[in-house]
């Protein structure tokens, strides 16, 4: 026992100094000042550059060892201010607006030197804590099951390495790197399995290597929960997804699966589940066992070390900046894992209420920028013809007006509003003035309340599920797919944000209510002036037709919102059918807003497009099932064009004057990643991927056609500009407080900052000083408190309304 613990100390204290010289040696080392050079430039605007600092050293750069920390005070050469948004990225303005730094042009002698990150501290020192444990326990254990241990790091290799380089990809989903602390903690947990499955309740260790079969299928069920559903996930929602998303994701996605995926999901949904289920209660029984059979101390560490690794890789608090959320980044740098205690953390954050004080400080903000809205370049040609007419009218009015004064002393005309109770002042107190235009003036009167009539016109809003019309690529194409008539109706229209797969619901929500992002509680109280809501008070019968099923709770969801009645699973580009056949009962004048279902995945027409056999050079870039997915998804884009015309042609047909809209909700799920593996041409490819507005906005003004809309038009103004051109009071409501401006040539949407100027994305270091920063945090703490919070929007705005 002496001779063990001696051997313990002696091994402790070699450990412990190995430890400190290794932090002497790669800190000395670090400190030597070292040169490397700026490169991977992307031009903001004028002579101003985003850059990322490359190093010469392939081991002294910023790594899982080192931080960098750059030289601030030499400038580089031609430089005239650097701004350092992390240890080696940034952005800089050249002294000389004549020189273009391309992407791959470098500045060279930029000196750096660098420090142990933070974490390698922690984590030597948890190794020092935890080394007791590791020289008793472990190592014991691992001696004893050696082969367990070999056999099992090469079955969880074996399961990791084929489901994220083979079969993920094979099926068209995202692609992840190998990361070294996934594949470690995968690793990890199924020995922890494996230590925890000794005893069996109901004699089931008499089945013949029972340990080994078990802790084999946890090994693919850990695989399969980290490295194919959140794969699946990424790909799809660009997020990774916990079991609390589970109720209303699983739900819409049975809804939309053909009869047979239903099958195969729900099958799989069972085993997964009840595996989960029984190996926690085998994992509970083990512990229950091992304290009282075994080693109470064993049973401790063990339950230590299950809390501890749970909190640690999964609840830990992080400090995360909701403007930079983005799953899918940290995912391929940081791994899965990480990625699901990021998810953890951003839910926590979106789950903090804001206080009264913060959303009237947000309101106060916001309608200063309402008070100053230039709201007239969100007219229709239509709009705008009709209220020219009325402001000739309203000239008329007054110049009578003026020129009756001028001939009469008793009367002076001070600019006032002429409507009928001004009229009726004047034949009170001025009638012989009153008498010599009555006539004219109540004619034109008469004629400005119906050209005001007139506004109140049908609106259809149409979402395109999956849609995209592969404008990118169209020069590849040998024979274009899509209909001429909808080209020419796209051409002449913008395009429009996003291209990230945000989820059919937040193509509902912005364009609904002008919210960004947010899933809403389920509501049980009803969410005042949104667009549905707005247009109901004002007399239009607004309804919601879906071709799927019910999906993310839209029953209650559109009540909540005002709309008077919904009609669901109309079926595959059936809202034509029921346009054609119900539109004369839907009254007038209608608000209907429609959501297809042509584009989901798996879902698919039968159609005599023959894409693949007219365009088979472009296929050539596409391989396995890349290629049929390319089929499907361009097959079911076409086909929705084409349908796009059909639906608008009903509709005018019976309403010649309405306003129609349609707007995609987000790529086909698939699509980037199969783009990204294909062999198309680089730059093409690359202005695909790049490109955050990919799909046109097609809005269609009556019997004016096509209406192009503003630049820089984003999804959560489509409420508004419905609003404006129906001359509707949207004064304080939820549209118009959270519409989108462009501010100082910026402009913010889906929680995203973009300059104008280039349409490129803005360092998330640089827009915590920007105007729109403020602009887009109130609009944020506005959403969260209507949708999630406490609703202190509704109080503070009668308060400023009776002040």
């Amino acid at each position: 026992m002496k001779q063990n613990k001696k051997t313990f100390l002696l091994s402790y204290l070699v450990f412990i100094s190995a430890v400190i010289l290794f932090i002497v040696i790669f800190s000395i080392l670090g400190n030597m000042e070292r040169v490397g050079y700026l490169s991977n430039f992307n031009h903001i605007l004028e002579n101003k550059y985003y850059f990322t600092l490359k190093f010469n050293s392939k081991i002294f750069k910023n790594n899982k060892i080192y931080r960098v920390y750059p030289n601030t005070n030499k400038m580089p050469d031609n430089v005239t201010n650097i701004r350092w948004s992390g240890s080696y990225y940034g952005n800089l303005v050249l002294d000389d607006s004549s020189i273009q730094l391309k992407e791959n042009d470098k500045i060279e002698n930029v000196k750096y030197k660098l420090k142990i990150q933070k974490n390698v501290f922690l984590f030597l020192l948890f190794i020092i804590l935890v080394f007791p444990a590791i020289y008793f326990y472990v190592i014991p254990n691992i001696y004893y099951h050696y082969k367990s241990y070999i056999f099992f790091f090469v079955l969880n290799s074996f399961l990791y390495l084929i489901t994220s380089n083979l079969i993920m990809p094979l099926f068209s989903m995202m692609k992840l790197d190998f990361n070294i602390y996934d594949f470690l903690y995968t690793y990890i947990f199924v020995m922890t399995a494996y230590n925890l499955l000794s005893y069996y309740p109901f004699n089931l260790d008499n089945i013949k290597n029972i340990r080994i079969t078990l802790t084999a299928l946890f090994s693919v069920i850990s695989i399969f929960s980290f490295f194919v559903i959140e794969s699946i996930s990424l790909t799809v929602l660009n997020m990774v997804i916990l079991f609390s998303d589970m109720p209303n994701l699983y739900s819409s996605l049975i809804t939309v699966l053909p009869i047979h995926l239903k099958i195969i999901t729900i099958i799989v949904s069972i085993i997964y589940f009840s595996s989960l289920l029984v190996f926690a209660i085998l994992f509970i029984f083990n512990i229950y066992k091992m304290f009282m059979d075994k080693s109470k101390i064993s049973s401790a560490v063990m339950t230590a070390f299950i809390i501890f690794t749970v909190f640690y890789l999964f609840l830990k608090p992080k400090n995360i900046d909701i403007w930079s959320i983005d799953f899918v980044r940290n995912a391929k740098r940081n791994g899965i894992i990480n990625t699901l205690n990021y998810r953890i953390n951003y839910d926590r954050l979106n789950e903090i209420k804001p206080s009264s004080e913060l959303v009237s400080d947000s309101i106060k903000l916001l309608k200063e920028y309402e008070s100053k809205r230039d709201i007239s370049k969100l007219y229709l040609q239509s709009t705008k013809n009709i209220f020219d007419n009325i402001n000739k009218l309203d000239d008329s009015m007054r110049s009578i007006l003026i020129e009756a004064s001028s001939k009469n002393s008793n009367f002076i005309y001070n600019n006032e509003n002429i409507d009928y109770r001004y009229i009726e002042h004047l034949k009170n107190n001025y009638y012989d003035v009153y008498t010599n235009f009555e006539i004219l003036i109540t004619n034109d009167l008469s004629k400005i309340e119906e050209l005001k009539k007139s506004l109140k016109r049908d609106v259809y809003l149409i979402f395109l599920e999956s849609f995209y019309d592969y404008s990118h690529f169209k020069k590849l194409f040998d024979k274009d797919p899509f209909p001429k008539e909808y080209r020419k109706w796209a051409d002449s229209s913008i395009k429009i944000a996003p291209n990230v797969n945000n989820g059919s619901f937040y193509a509902r929500l912005s364009g609904l209510t002008g919210s960004s992002p947010i899933y809403p509680k389920t509501q049980s109280e009803k969410i005042e002036n949104t667009l549905p809501d707005l247009l109901t008070k004002n007399g239009y019968n607004t309804i919601a037709l879906e071709e799927a099923l019910n999906t993310y709770n839209l029953k209650t969801f559109y009540p909540s919102i005002g709309f008077k009645s919904q009609v669901f699973g109309l079926g595959t580009t059936n809202i034509n059918t029921y346009l054609s056949t119900n539109i004369d009962n839907l009254g007038t004048p209608v608000f209907a807003a429609g959501f297809t279902i042509l584009g989901h995945t798996d879902s698919h027409l039968s159609n005599d497009l023959n894409f693949a056999e007219n365009n088979k050079n472009f296929l050539d870039n596409f391989e396995g099932n890349d290629k049929l997915h390319i089929i499907e998804t361009i097959d079911n884009s076409a086909m929705t064009a084409i349908n796009i015309i059909e639906i608008r042609d009903t509709i005018l047909k019976h309403s010649p004057n309405a306003i129609i809209i349609f707007k995609h909700d987000h790529l086909y799920p698939y699509l980037k990643a199969i783009i990204e593996r294909s062999s198309i041409d680089e730059n093409i490819k690359t202005n695909f991927l790049n490109d955050y507005k990919p799909s046109p906005i097609l809005i269609w003004d009556g019997t004016n056609g096509a209406y192009k809309a503003p630049e820089n038009f984003t999804p959560e103004n489509i409420p508004l500009l419905i609003a404006v051109n129906l001359n509707i009071d949207y004064t304080n409501s939820v549209i118009s407080l959270l519409y989108k401006e462009e501010i100082d040539d910026t402009i913010s949407t889906y929680n995203r900052f973009y300059y104008t100027t280039n349409n490129s994305i803005i360092d998330n270091s640089e827009v915590s000083n920007m105007t729109i920063f403020k602009y887009e945090n109130s609009q944020r703490i506005l959403s969260q408190d209507i949708f999630q919070g406490k609703k202190h929007y509704y109080n503070l705005i009668k308060e400023l309304t009776n002040n």
